[in-house]
């Protein structure tokens, strides 16, 4: 019986040790468990290492941001007028220059040619012409002279025929002297009358010849200017008050005709294009006010054109400038700027968040009320203003928030913080 009672007891507490050890690995896997899913749902930082915003409520101005340059409104492109070489360059890009101011100087000897050729023909032409004239005056004057002659003559008859009348009563003359006096006036009067009808033809004749040698003479002088207004291309002058651009030619160069030589812009006249990203372009319109900034100050305008073309992830727009511009501003200034295309009122808004665009959502660490924490917590964004974005629902006046960069904590829904956060 001892035998058989010291047997059975020996089972039992065999059996209780194994029992033992069981419930200590459970305990023991339990701790482990807890420990790793502590370490992944909770992480100790400190407060001064992040960026904590409070929830704030009111009026929200919607911006498009965006960065370019300043550029001439007005701008001329100058070509060569012909097949030239460039004999003299008085200016280089960035300088200065008024309407009249002579870029460069081009030479072509052909063209030089031309012009004076086209010159010595109108010359000898108009030299011609006016002999010509001369010659007609005194054809006109020499008809004129002949009427006179006449004229007087019949003069003469007419007198004679009025004395041979009285004389042939008393028998002085004879009958057949005064017909032919008589004879003689009627002959002359038919002259006078032919003669007269042939001055008048005469003039007509000289002013219809004077007409077309007039028409034939305009037509050389405009050759003659055209040619000369093709030679005086070849002095390149500016042709606007601004600044010169591009030069795009070197000193004894040869050019085409048609070739690029330079651009000039105007210095005062400007307007400002910037580049924004497509994701806001899509809201901007014609006419919405923007504000441009040039390290040196600022001016204000309105968007004039909107590029449909997308490059790099950006559109080109261009700013009307209505405002007085800053001192520094000239062509080609690196710029910044903004479009105003709305304004929120009574909103909530935070600064926006590190990785969270606009119309999303996003989980954000919240703060607790005593600051000594934060917990994962889902809010809805509306849309991005400047630095600040709109808060649709997730978040009440006041709520606390982690808006930097905390994509290495995203396994933890909360962290604690070494010491409560106190505000900054």
């Amino acid at each position: 019986m001892d035998i058989k009672a010291t047997i059975q007891s020996g089972n039992r507490q065999q059996r209780n040790k194994k029992q033992l050890i069981i419930v200590a690995v459970v305990i023991a896997l339990l701790v482990i468990w807890q420990g790793l899913s502590f370490s992944s749902t909770q992480v100790e930082v400190s407060p001064d290492d992040m960026w904590i915003a409070e929830v704030e409520r009111g009026e929200l101005v919607v911006e498009i941001h965006g960065f370019g340059k300043l550029r001439s409104k007005h701008q001329r492109f100058l070509t060569s007028p012909a097949e030239a070489t460039v004999e003299e360059i008085f200016y280089q890009p960035g300088s200065a220059v008024t309407q009249d101011a002579l870029l460069m100087r081009l030479v072509n000897p052909e063209m030089q040619k031309e012009v004076a050729k086209e010159k010595l023909e109108l010359d000898k032409f108009k030299a011609d012409l006016q002999e010509k004239r001369i010659a007609q005056q005194r054809e006109y004057l020499s008809q004129e002279s002949k009427l006179f002659d006449l004229n007087t003559e019949l003069e003469k008859l007419e007198i004679r025929e009025i004395a041979e009348r009285d004389l042939i009563k008393t028998g002085a003359i004879s009958n057949i002297d005064y017909q032919q006096t008589k004879l003689s006036i009627r002959q002359i009067k038919n002259q006078i009358e032919v003669e007269t009808r042939f001055l008048g033809k005469l003039g007509q004749m000289h002013k219809e010849s004077h007409q077309a040698q007039q028409a034939l003479l305009e037509q050389m002088q405009v050759n003659y200017a055209a040619q000369q207004r093709s030679a005086d291309r070849l002095n390149v002058r500016a042709g606007i008050d601004g600044v010169l651009q591009e030069l795009s030619v070197k000193l004894g160069q040869s050019t085409s005709a048609g070739g690029q030589l330079a651009m000039v812009g105007s210095a005062q006249s400007l307007i400002a294009e910037l580049r924004v990203p497509q994701r806001g372009a899509s809201d901007i319109k014609l006419g919405d006010p923007a504000s441009i900034d040039t390290f040196g100050g600022q001016a204000s305008g309105v968007v004039s054109r909107i590029d449909p073309i997308v490059s790099d992830g950006r559109i080109l727009i261009e700013i009307e400038i209505t405002s007085a511009l800053p001192d520094n501003a000239r062509p080609e200034l690196s710029i910044e700027g903004k479009v105003k295309i709305a304004t929120l009122t009574d909103v909530m808004y935070l600064p926006q968040p590190a990785n969270v665009n606009g119309n999303s959502t996003a989980q954000l660490y919240k703060l607790d009320e005593d600051g000594s924490s934060a917990s994962k917590s889902l809010v809805n964004f509306g849309q991005v203003a400047g630095r600040l974005i709109e808060i649709k629902s997730g978040a009440t006046q006041g709520d606390r928030f982690v808006v930097s960069d905390v994509s290495t904590l995203n396994e933890h829904s909360t962290i604690t913080f070494s010491k409560p956060w106190k505000g900054r």
